[in-house]
């Protein structure tokens, strides 16, 4: 955006300051008296009519000091000569010009610009406007002292995106609003007096001189505007000011300033005459499209927002901003789905800023009392300010230190009147402190219990009032104050005088923070303090993120920080109480590396320090407790909770309501993690295990079995949901939008089964199944909501699976104290490249673990190096870090912040690299037993993330590609019924298994169609019978001849309505496709409760056809099942098909037996189950129970594999768990480099810790073969890998195979850990695999 106000060109004879002058500002305070403060010029900004303005650096003392603009009074008239001379670094004015009218109205003009901007910056606008410190006089001459600004002005920045742009524009209406509401216009409102400040996500006002109170214009004749943003009415205005002030000068005139930096924020200039015109038509679709948006009702809402915003007639207009913003946020929410947060939320109050400050830099632990053994954190606040309640909140929610007492005490008249209002806004503060009138307690230990569900098991702080004015407590020479034990004391009250009188007569070691008018003090620097607690609030919340959502990128993090106002309170609450998990592990304040120290006491091995890490995650979670109890959060009921847990948008906790379940009492320890997922399912604990957990974590697991419930709850409603997304998706004829989709169907199932890595899985197929549709139909809203629907719905499944424990959330929070706290983080690695797709890992982890900003490899042997390879298997994981290549010689400029990576070399090249003075010097570090070491710093690790690696990206780093993830595998659905199949395995015998399984089978590809269109003739129209058009669609058909026709199968088809009953009209050249729609048509007309077809690309036909040829199937995936059995082979006699026949029923009377586990075989495996001798065989007919027991029943091995994963699963053993991982590599990865692709299919694949398990299901005796294969990919395609082999042969089998060719002992020697079926019979088949994940812990490097 153009800068366009004008500069004032500067008069020869006004003199500025210069670069290193000293000013000795005289301040008032209260009383009458003052005191001084020096300020060193180090830049002049500007210059205006009425003053010259500078940065300078004031000092406060002589070690504090912060930087400031300084406005001096300095004016020039255009009518009037003015006699004022520079006189060394002051002004000289004469008597004369003291006397001139002209010369007194623009100094009462500049003293009444800073009333207004100090009322303001005192107001509910205060985190809109630019804060005065305060005036000062010096010489002849008056100055304004302003905090420093950290941002950047609206006129010379250029703005990008249309979702800046919006928020810009958003920010700027709020900030007029505010101003508005107070009583004010800001009329001269244009780019050059916006300030855009990034860090803090806020835009201010200044140059506050244009500001009139728009209520009272009494006083008011004449205003000061920039041309050309004004309003029409301006030259209306002009001619009878003092008569049309009234009537002109409105919060409409804001509105039109608004519209015009809206305007040219769009546009990209300033409107034109032409665009100002009432007809004119806005080019909102062309905006739109240029920032790639595509909603016709969003072009249509900027046009109104532009019209109502810019009309020539005020009274047209938006009345406010407030009615602007609205519009604004509904564009918004418009475009990116989600809604502004208005700044009075947004933004931390400074009253509240300043109160952390004073208790960082002056930490009460440091001014204990020490009461009969018993340490004390006395504060005492004497005075009510207004920075009294947010003082109070802030040390109520972190001045906590272990085994010390809080006590604060509040002395002013209204003590008990003050009491009561913060007992009434937060319902849940008499639960957790005792309070006392002086020394008598009015509410103590059995009114607490009392009150309600307890939040801590002690009182969180102690209370004590005093009901004494600010005379009562100066009588007598401070006699009041000077009886306070308390030596910590904090005066609001305006004479500084006091302060000094009170310490004099203070005897004890006592601190007295120095705080002025209205709760600014004075050592305070907003931009500096505020800037870094914001940074610091921020990883904060990526520590808490990352914890749940590892893989999510910076942005994602930023994002769900600055717009969620819960994540950014509770972020800058923890991150303002470190100073005191500080000094609770013995880190003071002149400690010059506090990060590295706190990392010794707390984290360095030894049981110790692993208890310290217990006591301050505790102490973390009471200091959280706290804080949300100040600010009106409660504990919801059981009923409450019941009533809005994962409802809607929401999940366990209620914003609007304030509600928490998680204010609960905890202990230090974390005695959740010895139990296993089972354990946090079951409804029933021992006692044993119920007495051993606190209150917080049994609240654990009381959230994670309402997630449960909850999750069983909406899963038929999940898949009503895909069936009507399927049905109105399948008729936008588009081949990748249904593969999308059937991705997230697919990824569905995987979510419910509970895979680990399920929710990173399916974020990645909802975006991209909503791009598509954004680039397909553009912007349908109904699928739109419909899509964001499944996924708020799919929200509490990812809650369920993620078995959350709150206490590791503090625990993480304290582990990531060191980072937030060190400067020596490494910023750049650099990394001596090995190649081989082998050693990918190992080029990588260390970057893993540190996200630097750079990874520089050095090329070892000569070899190309894949810098994208690198950089998407990163960008992936959301990690930002930038991948070079450069010579050995260039990382000379790499600077100290930087470590060389040895992971892998061997003694050779790491005495190589050892050569280059580049690298000498360097600290290096390594990952051994997949853990990140510094072996010249140890402390190095504390700046190591913790990291988890998936199944596909293992195989990603080993250079194969992993599509098991977008095939649908129907068995994940068998969580509750895999054991009853095991047992009817069990019981029918191997044998009977097989004969069952093979039979269905066969009637399962029976009932499928596979056809090629290979029968091309000429094309035909085809009409059947008269069908049911509700019957088409109930069973599928009306998409099976949508994707006919996509597919070039038909040519055109029609469909009867879904009230009528009418034939079905279709076109095509192929006579196979004609008679199978014919045939499925009547099918479905005839019984449409027993078919569900499906139309598919047939993937292992295409494999065997050329490439100009297609082959699809159409599959009738019904859960019913109708079987003639009679003899399959000619050698088969009649009795022995009768005896086949008898097997097969008697399998199918097992399996109706069984049903979900615990149930009671209330929900039997197959259903409806008839069996009727006919002459020449027996007919079977059922009803599978579900589409996962289908799936399961269509292969002899399915249900082991189930078996193993399911258990795993439940046991929570490994980190990433796969089922039927499909996946392909290329032959020259083994040195065949004929660039043939291979395709392999393992049955179970593990990751824990980044080890890799490759895990092999047999039903028979297992061959040789299969352990070598698997041995294979263990060793060639996972980090550590270990292949395991489960056979569930009998035991006899199992026997001679261990006495005749020794097989086990065969897999022993080959390193293929063995389970046999007597492991799997006496249950002990997780413990086992859990043996094999704890006992290889030392890696290959």
């Amino acid at each position: 955006m153009r800068e366009r106000k004008a500069q004032m060109a500067e008069p020869k004879d006004r003199i500025s300051l210069q670069i290193g002058d000293e000013l000795e500002l005289k301040f008032h305070a209260g009383g009458g008296q003052k005191y001084t403060q020096k300020a060193v010029v180090e830049e002049r900004t500007g210059s205006g009519a009425s003053c010259l303005t500078y940065i300078v650096r004031l000092f406060t003392d002589e070690k504090n000091s912060s930087r400031m603009i300084m406005k001096e009074f300095y004016p020039v008239s255009g009518r009037e000569k003015f006699q004022i001379q520079r006189s060394g670094t002051g002004l000289l004015v004469s008597e004369e010009t003291k006397n001139n009218k002209v010369y007194q109205r623009m100094l009462d003009g500049f003293r009444r610009a800073y009333r207004t901007q100090t009322e303001l910056s005192d107001s509910r606008a205060m985190e809109v406007m630019v804060r005065p410190y305060h005036m000062a006089e010096y010489g002849d001459s008056c100055y304004i002292l302003s905090d420093m600004h950290l941002g950047t002005i609206l006129a010379r920045s250029h703005v990008e995106t249309l979702s800046d742009k919006l928020w810009l524009m958003y920010r700027t209406a709020e900030a007029v609003r505010l101003l508005n509401e107070q009583g004010y216009l800001y009329i001269d409102l244009n780019p050059s007096n916006i300030l855009w400040i990034p860090s803090q996500q806020s835009v201010k006002l200044f140059d506050v001189d244009s500001i009139v109170p728009w209520g009272d214009l009494d006083e008011v004749h004449s205003i000061r505007v920039t041309y050309p943003y004004t309003p029409p009415e301006l030259e209306e205005l002009n001619e009878w000011f003092d008569v049309n002030k009234s009537v002109f000068l409105k919060p409409s005139w804001d509105v039109y300033c608004l519209g015009l930096v809206f305007f040219e924020l769009l546009m990209g200039r300033f409107p034109t005459e032409q665009d100002l015109k009432p007809e004119y038509e806005y080019e909102a679709e062309r905006i739109c499209r240029r920032h790639g948006c595509e909603d016709p009702e969003a072009a249509a809402l900027i046009r109104r927002i532009l019209e109502r915003s810019l009309s020539g007639k005020f009274r047209m207009r938006y009345p406010s901003a407030k009615e602007m913003c609205l519009d604004l946020n509904r564009l918004k929410k418009m475009l990116d789905a989600q809604e502004f947060i208005p700044k009075k939320e947004y933004v931390r109050a400074n009253y509240m800023m300043q109160s952390y400050h004073i208790l960082d830099k002056w930490p009460v632990y440091e001014y204990t009392l020490n009461e009969d053994g018993q340490e004390v954190l006395d504060i005492a606040i004497c005075g009510k300010q207004p920075v009294r309640e947010p003082f109070f909140k802030a040390a109520f929610s972190c001045v906590h230190m272990p085994g010390m007492k809080l006590r604060i005490r509040l002395c002013s008249d209204d003590a008990a009147e003050f009491m009561e209002k913060l007992k009434r806004e937060n319902p849940a503060l008499p639960r957790t402190v005792h309070i006392y009138l002086e020394n008598k307690c009015i509410w103590g230990e059995s009114d607490r219990i009392a009150a309600g569900p307890l939040i801590c098991e002690k009182p969180m702080a102690e209370i004590r009032l005093y009901e004494k004015s600010r005379d009562e407590m100066l009588a007598d020479d401070a006699a009041f104050i000077r009886k306070i034990e308390s030596r910590y004391l904090i005066l609001l009250w305006n004479d500084t005088g006091d302060e000094i009188r009170i310490q004099d007569a203070r005897r004890q070691k006592t601190v007295i923070p120095p705080v002025t008018d209205a709760g600014k003090c004075s050592c305070y620097d907003e931009k500096l303090f505020g800037t870094k607690i914001m940074k610091r609030a921020l990883n904060v919340h990526a520590f808490y993120y990352r914890g749940t959502h590892e893989r999510a990128s910076w942005e994602e993090i930023s994002a769900s920080f600055e717009n969620n106002v819960y994540n950014m309170e509770s972020s800058m609450r923890c991150a303002l109480s470190v100073r005191y998990k500080l000094g609770a592990a013995g880190v003071g304040k002149e400690c010059e590396n506090p990060g590295e120290e706190f990392y010794r006491r707390v984290f360095a091995a030894g049981e110790r320090t692993e208890n310290l890490a217990y006591i301050l995650s505790d102490l973390e979670h009471l200091s959280w407790c706290a804080y949300m109890v100040i600010n009106g959060w409660d504990l919801p009921t059981d009923s409450e909770l019941e009533e809005y847990a994962f409802t809607g948008e929401n999940d366990f906790k209620e914003i609007e309501r304030r509600l928490h379940p998680c204010l609960r009492a905890s202990r230090p320890g974390n005695r959740l993690k010895q139990l296993e997922k089972k354990q946090w399912d079951s409804q029933k604990l021992s006692g044993k295990v119920r007495s051993e957990l606190d209150d917080l974590e049994l609240t654990c697991l009381k959230l994670h079995r309402t997630a449960l419930r909850k999750t069983r709850e909406i899963r038929p409603e999940v898949n009503a949901l895909c069936d009507r997304l399927e049905r109105r998706l399948g008729r936008w004829a588009d081949e990748r939008l249904q593969e999308a989709f059937r991705w997230l169907v697919t990824v569905r199932e995987r979510v419910f089964a509970g895979e680990s890595n399920a929710e990173l899985v399916w974020n990645q197929a909802m975006d991209q199944l909503v791009r598509l549709c954004g680039e397909i139909r553009r912007y349908d809203r109904g699928v739109r909501e419909e899509l964001k629907l499944l996924d708020i719905k799919m929200r509490v499944v990812h809650e369920y699976n993620a078995c959350h424990d709150y206490k590791k959330s503090d625990e993480d929070i304290v582990r990531g104290i060191p980072g937030l706290l060190s400067e020596g983080k490494i910023r750049i690695i650099v990394r001596p490249y090995l190649p081989g797709r082998e050693n990918h890992w190992k080029n990588i982890l260390s970057t893993l673990f540190l996200e630097p900003e750079e990874t520089m490899f050095i090329p070892v042997d000569g070899d190309g190096i894949d810098v994208d390879f690198y950089s998407e298997f990163l960008r992936s994981r959301g990690c930002s870090t930038r991948i070079s290549v450069c010579g050995m010689e260039d990382t000379a400029c790499a600077g100290k912040d930087c470590a060389v990576d040895v992971t892998g070399l061997d003694a050779e090249k790491l005495d190589g690299i050892s050569r280059y003075p580049a690298l000498r010097g360097r600290q290096r570090i390594m990952v051994k037993n997949r853990k990140l070491l510094g072996l010249d710093n140890p402390a190095v690790e504390m700046y190591a993330r913790e990291i988890h690696l998936t199944v596909e990206e293992v195989f990603y780093l080993f250079g194969a590609y992993m599509d098991s993830d977008r095939k649908e595998n129907a068995i994940l659905g068998l969580s509750s019924r895999y054991y009853g199949i095991w047992n009817a395995y069990k019981e029918i015998g191997p044998r009977g298994w097989k004969k069952l399984i093979e039979q269905l089978a066969r009637a399962e590809k029976e009932k499928t169609v596979i056809f090629t269109g290979g029968d091309r003739g000429r094309n035909k129209a085809y009409m059947t019978e008269p069908v049911s058009g509700r019957a088409l669609i109930l069973t599928g058909l009306d998409l099976v001849f949508a994707g006919c026709l996509q597919n070039g199968l038909i040519s055109a088809y029609r469909l009867p309505g879904e009230e009528d009953d009418l034939p079905v009209e279709f076109s095509t050249e192929s006579v196979n496709a004609a008679a199978v729609l014919k045939r499925l048509s009547a099918e479905a007309d005839r019984d449409p409760l027993r078919h569900r077809y499906v139309f598919e690309r047939n993937e292992k036909k295409m494999q065997a056809m050329q490439e100009t040829q297609n082959g699809y199937l159409i599959r009738d995936r019904s859960l019913y099942a109708d079987i003639f059995c009679k003899g399959h082979k000619a050698s088969e006699s009649a009795e022995e098909s009768r005896a086949s026949a008898e097997l097969i029923a008697e399998g199918l009377r097992r399996l109706e037996e069984h049903g979900l586990r615990g149930s009671g075989g209330r929900q039997n495996l197959i259903q409806k189950l008839q069996i009727v001798t006919e002459e020449d065989g027996t007919r079977v007919t059922f009803k599978y129970a579900s589409e996962a027991v289908k799936a399961c029943l269509q292969r002899e091995g399915n249900i082991l594999e189930a078996m193993i994963y399911f258990t795993c699963l439940e046991m929570g053993i490994f980190d990433d768990l796969n089922i039927n991982s499909k996946f392909s590599w290329n032959r020259a990865m083994s040195g065949k480099d004929d660039g043939y692709i291979v395709n392999n299919e393992i049955d179970i694949i593990g990751t824990k810790n980044m080890k890799t398990y490759f895990i092999s299901a047999k039903m028979a005796v297992p061959e040789t073969a299969h352990l070598t294969e698997i041995k294979y990919f263990a060793d060639h395609f996972g980090i550590d890998g270990q292949a395991v082999l489960v056979t569930s042969n009998s035991r006899t089998a199992d026997e001679a195979v261990q006495g005749a060719d020794g097989r086990a002992e065969r897999s022993r020697l080959m390193g293929v850990e063995y389970i046999n079926r007597t492991v799997i019979d006496e249950g002990r088949l997780g413990d086992a695999i859990r043996k094999i994940t704890e006992q290889r812990e030392e890696s290959v490097l």
